[in-house]
Protein backbone atom coordinates (compact mmCIF):
# COMPACT_ATOMS: atom_id res chain seq x y z
CA UNK A 1 0.00 0.00 0.00
CA UNK A 2 2.84 2.12 0.54
CA UNK A 3 4.33 2.01 -2.53
CA UNK A 4 0.89 2.53 -4.46
CA UNK A 5 0.26 5.69 -2.65
CA UNK A 6 4.07 7.25 -3.20
CA UNK A 7 2.77 6.20 -6.91
CA UNK A 8 -0.57 7.80 -6.87
CA UNK A 9 1.06 11.26 -5.55
CA UNK A 10 3.56 10.92 -8.00
CA UNK A 11 0.92 10.64 -10.98
CA UNK A 12 -1.70 13.34 -9.31
CA UNK A 13 1.64 15.97 -9.16
CA UNK A 14 2.92 15.00 -12.87
CA UNK A 15 -0.97 15.83 -14.01
CA UNK A 16 -0.98 18.91 -12.09
CA UNK A 17 1.76 20.07 -13.62
CA UNK A 18 0.69 18.64 -17.27
CA UNK A 19 3.79 16.99 -17.44
CA UNK A 20 2.01 13.64 -18.36
CA UNK A 21 -0.41 14.79 -20.97
CA UNK A 22 1.82 16.79 -22.88
CA UNK A 23 4.64 14.48 -23.11
CA UNK A 24 2.16 11.34 -24.17
CA UNK A 25 0.84 13.99 -26.57
CA UNK A 26 4.01 14.80 -28.36
CA UNK A 27 5.15 11.09 -28.26
CA UNK A 28 2.14 10.39 -30.26
CA UNK A 29 2.67 12.26 -33.04
CA UNK A 30 3.31 11.20 -36.16
CA UNK A 31 4.00 13.93 -39.37
CA UNK A 32 4.28 13.44 -43.07
CA UNK A 33 6.88 16.22 -45.22
CA UNK A 34 7.24 16.05 -48.52
CA UNK A 35 10.74 17.49 -49.91
CA UNK A 36 10.53 20.65 -49.91
CA UNK A 37 7.81 21.36 -47.99
CA UNK A 38 7.92 23.66 -44.64
CA UNK A 39 5.24 22.63 -41.93
CA UNK A 40 4.84 23.50 -38.41
CA UNK A 41 5.24 20.82 -35.85
CA UNK A 42 3.89 22.63 -32.45
CA UNK A 43 3.48 25.91 -30.54
CA UNK A 44 6.53 27.18 -28.56
CA UNK A 45 6.06 28.96 -25.32
CA UNK A 46 6.88 29.01 -21.24
CA UNK A 47 4.40 30.58 -19.64
CA UNK A 48 3.37 31.64 -15.58
CA UNK A 49 -0.22 32.15 -15.14
CA UNK A 50 -0.97 32.62 -18.81
CA UNK A 51 2.20 34.83 -19.18
CA UNK A 52 4.95 34.35 -20.87
CA UNK A 53 8.36 34.53 -19.02
CA UNK A 54 10.64 34.25 -21.98
CA UNK A 55 13.45 36.26 -22.01
CA UNK A 56 15.50 35.34 -24.73
CA UNK A 57 14.00 33.45 -28.65
CA UNK A 58 13.34 29.93 -28.20
CA UNK A 59 16.17 27.71 -29.68
CA UNK A 60 16.18 24.24 -30.90
CA UNK A 61 18.51 21.50 -31.42
CA UNK A 62 18.21 18.22 -33.21
CA UNK A 63 19.67 15.31 -31.44
CA UNK A 64 19.02 12.29 -33.55
CA UNK A 65 17.16 12.64 -37.18
CA UNK A 66 17.66 12.68 -40.71
CA UNK A 67 20.11 15.09 -42.50
CA UNK A 68 17.66 16.43 -44.91
CA UNK A 69 15.58 17.84 -42.18
CA UNK A 70 16.15 20.85 -40.61
CA UNK A 71 14.43 22.27 -36.73
CA UNK A 72 13.96 26.40 -36.11
CA UNK A 73 11.75 27.98 -34.06
CA UNK A 74 9.81 31.39 -35.38
CA UNK A 75 8.99 34.00 -33.36
CA UNK A 76 5.31 34.66 -32.98
CA UNK A 77 2.43 35.36 -31.05
CA UNK A 78 0.76 31.54 -29.38
CA UNK A 79 -1.98 30.42 -27.19
CA UNK A 80 -0.85 28.07 -24.08
CA UNK A 81 -4.30 26.29 -25.11
CA UNK A 82 -2.65 22.84 -22.92
CA UNK A 83 -2.78 24.95 -19.79
CA UNK A 84 -6.45 26.18 -20.75
CA UNK A 85 -4.97 30.33 -21.80
CA UNK A 86 -6.66 31.54 -24.14
CA UNK A 87 -4.80 34.90 -24.85
CA UNK A 88 -1.89 35.23 -27.36
CA UNK A 89 1.69 35.65 -25.73
CA UNK A 90 4.81 35.77 -27.11
CA UNK A 91 6.84 32.31 -27.82
CA UNK A 92 7.36 30.84 -30.94
CA UNK A 93 6.68 27.98 -33.74
CA UNK A 94 8.36 24.97 -34.04
CA UNK A 95 9.30 24.37 -38.23
CA UNK A 96 9.87 22.49 -40.15
CA UNK A 97 11.53 22.04 -43.20
CA UNK A 98 13.04 19.04 -46.20
CA UNK A 99 15.19 19.29 -48.20
CA UNK A 100 15.27 16.85 -51.58
CA UNK A 101 13.65 13.11 -50.50
CA UNK A 102 14.58 11.02 -53.18
CA UNK A 103 12.15 7.82 -51.47
CA UNK A 104 9.84 7.58 -48.59
CA UNK A 105 11.20 6.57 -45.48
CA UNK A 106 9.61 6.47 -41.81
CA UNK A 107 12.34 8.41 -39.53
CA UNK A 108 12.51 9.52 -35.75
CA UNK A 109 13.47 13.09 -34.96
CA UNK A 110 14.62 13.45 -31.37
CA UNK A 111 15.17 17.23 -30.75
CA UNK A 112 15.65 19.28 -27.75
CA UNK A 113 14.20 23.17 -26.65
CA UNK A 114 16.05 25.51 -25.07
CA UNK A 115 13.60 28.27 -23.37
CA UNK A 116 15.74 31.42 -21.49
CA UNK A 117 13.17 32.04 -18.66
CA UNK A 118 12.96 34.72 -15.63
CA UNK A 119 13.83 31.83 -13.70
CA UNK A 120 16.55 30.45 -15.43
CA UNK A 121 17.18 28.23 -18.49
CA UNK A 122 14.75 25.35 -19.33
CA UNK A 123 14.85 22.09 -21.68
CA UNK A 124 12.63 19.96 -23.20
CA UNK A 125 13.40 16.73 -25.23
CA UNK A 126 10.99 15.38 -27.52
CA UNK A 127 10.77 12.66 -30.39
CA UNK A 128 8.66 12.46 -33.29
CA UNK A 129 7.35 10.14 -35.92
CA UNK A 130 7.84 11.37 -39.00
CA UNK A 131 7.16 10.32 -42.63
CA UNK A 132 9.52 11.54 -45.59
CA UNK A 133 7.63 11.68 -48.87
CA UNK A 134 9.67 12.15 -52.49
CA UNK A 135 10.34 16.00 -53.52
CA UNK A 136 12.71 18.31 -55.36
CA UNK A 137 14.01 20.77 -51.89
CA UNK A 138 13.67 24.60 -52.36
CA UNK A 139 16.24 26.91 -52.30
CA UNK A 140 14.94 28.38 -48.49
CA UNK A 141 16.78 28.84 -45.44
CA UNK A 142 16.00 26.99 -42.19
CA UNK A 143 16.16 29.86 -39.84
CA UNK A 144 13.98 32.30 -38.25
CA UNK A 145 12.48 35.54 -40.63
CA UNK A 146 13.11 38.09 -38.07
CA UNK A 147 15.06 38.28 -34.89
CA UNK A 148 13.52 37.90 -31.61
CA UNK A 149 13.89 41.67 -30.67
CA UNK A 150 12.41 42.60 -33.78
CA UNK A 151 9.61 40.78 -33.49
CA UNK A 152 8.88 42.24 -29.80
CA UNK A 153 9.43 45.87 -31.81
CA UNK A 154 6.76 44.43 -34.12
CA UNK A 155 4.21 44.06 -31.38
CA UNK A 156 5.37 46.67 -28.98
CA UNK A 157 7.14 45.25 -25.92
CA UNK A 158 10.48 45.47 -25.12
CA UNK A 159 11.46 41.92 -24.26
CA UNK A 160 10.63 42.32 -20.42
CA UNK A 161 8.37 40.42 -19.08
CA UNK A 162 6.30 42.71 -17.93
CA UNK A 163 5.74 44.69 -21.31
CA UNK A 164 5.22 41.22 -23.00
CA UNK A 165 2.14 40.48 -20.23
CA UNK A 166 0.76 43.71 -20.85
CA UNK A 167 -0.44 42.14 -24.39
CA UNK A 168 -3.08 40.32 -22.81
CA UNK A 169 -4.57 43.32 -20.93
CA UNK A 170 -7.21 44.71 -22.25
CA UNK A 171 -6.24 48.49 -21.62
CA UNK A 172 -3.26 48.11 -23.63
CA UNK A 173 -4.64 46.00 -26.54
CA UNK A 174 -3.62 47.65 -30.18
CA UNK A 175 -1.36 50.27 -28.44
CA UNK A 176 1.87 50.82 -26.49
CA UNK A 177 2.02 52.51 -23.30
CA UNK A 178 4.24 55.57 -24.51
CA UNK A 179 2.13 55.91 -27.84
CA UNK A 180 -0.82 56.24 -26.17
CA UNK A 181 1.18 59.01 -24.16
CA UNK A 182 2.19 60.79 -27.42
CA UNK A 183 -1.64 60.18 -28.71
CA UNK A 184 -3.27 61.53 -25.63
CA UNK A 185 -0.45 64.51 -25.27
CA UNK A 186 -0.53 65.58 -28.96
CA UNK A 187 -4.18 64.80 -29.47
CA UNK A 188 -3.10 62.24 -32.44
CA UNK A 189 -5.65 60.30 -34.01
CA UNK A 190 -4.18 57.11 -35.85
CA UNK A 191 -5.81 56.90 -39.18
CA UNK A 192 -5.53 53.51 -41.40
CA UNK A 193 -2.85 51.84 -38.61
CA UNK A 194 -3.12 48.40 -37.85
CA UNK A 195 -4.96 48.07 -34.94
CA UNK A 196 -7.63 51.15 -36.23
CA UNK A 197 -11.07 50.35 -35.23
CA UNK A 198 -13.65 49.20 -37.77
CA UNK A 199 -16.35 52.07 -38.23
CA UNK A 200 -19.58 51.18 -35.52
CA UNK A 201 -22.45 49.71 -37.24
CA UNK A 202 -20.19 47.46 -39.16
CA UNK A 203 -21.82 43.69 -39.64
CA UNK A 204 -20.07 40.64 -38.11
CA UNK A 205 -19.19 39.40 -41.52
CA UNK A 206 -17.54 42.49 -42.32
CA UNK A 207 -16.15 43.13 -38.67
CA UNK A 208 -14.55 39.18 -38.98
CA UNK A 209 -13.10 39.76 -42.41
CA UNK A 210 -11.19 43.14 -41.21
CA UNK A 211 -10.20 41.33 -38.11
CA UNK A 212 -8.78 38.65 -40.07
CA UNK A 213 -6.99 40.87 -42.15
CA UNK A 214 -5.50 42.43 -39.57
CA UNK A 215 -4.40 39.84 -37.77
CA UNK A 216 -2.52 38.09 -40.49
CA UNK A 217 -0.91 41.65 -41.15
CA UNK A 218 -0.22 42.25 -37.92
CA UNK A 219 1.33 38.52 -36.94
CA UNK A 220 1.35 36.94 -40.04
CA UNK A 221 4.86 36.04 -41.40
CA UNK A 222 5.90 36.13 -45.25
CA UNK A 223 6.50 32.68 -47.33
CA UNK A 224 6.29 32.58 -50.82
CA UNK A 225 4.21 35.77 -51.12
CA UNK A 226 1.95 35.10 -48.59
CA UNK A 227 1.17 35.83 -45.00
CA UNK A 228 0.97 32.62 -42.76
CA UNK A 229 -0.13 31.56 -39.56
CA UNK A 230 -0.94 29.02 -36.90
CA UNK A 231 -4.98 27.80 -37.29
CA UNK A 232 -5.57 27.76 -33.88
CA UNK A 233 -3.87 30.83 -32.85
CA UNK A 234 -4.75 32.84 -35.66
CA UNK A 235 -8.65 31.52 -34.78
CA UNK A 236 -8.33 32.32 -31.05
CA UNK A 237 -6.96 36.05 -32.06
CA UNK A 238 -9.87 36.86 -34.57
CA UNK A 239 -12.48 35.79 -31.91
CA UNK A 240 -10.71 38.09 -29.78
CA UNK A 241 -10.75 40.83 -32.06
CA UNK A 242 -14.80 40.29 -33.01
CA UNK A 243 -15.19 39.85 -29.11
CA UNK A 244 -13.79 43.41 -28.45
CA UNK A 245 -15.20 45.20 -31.24
CA UNK A 246 -12.24 44.81 -34.09
CA UNK A 247 -8.99 45.85 -31.74
CA UNK A 248 -5.82 43.66 -33.08
CA UNK A 249 -4.61 42.15 -29.76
Amino acid sequence: MGRLNVALTILSSLCALGVLSKEAAGQERIYAIKGGDTIELQTVWHVKNCKSDLTAAPTVEVLDGPPQVKLWVEPAMVVASRLNCVEPTTGGKLMATADTIKQKTDVKITFRTTYQTSDGERQVARTYQVSLFPGEGRDRKAEPSRSWNSFLASIGTTGDNKAASRLAEPSSVGKSRSARKIIKRHKLTRVASADQVPPSGSSREALYASCRHRTFAKYGWNQDGKKWMWREQSLAMIDNCVTHGGKVP
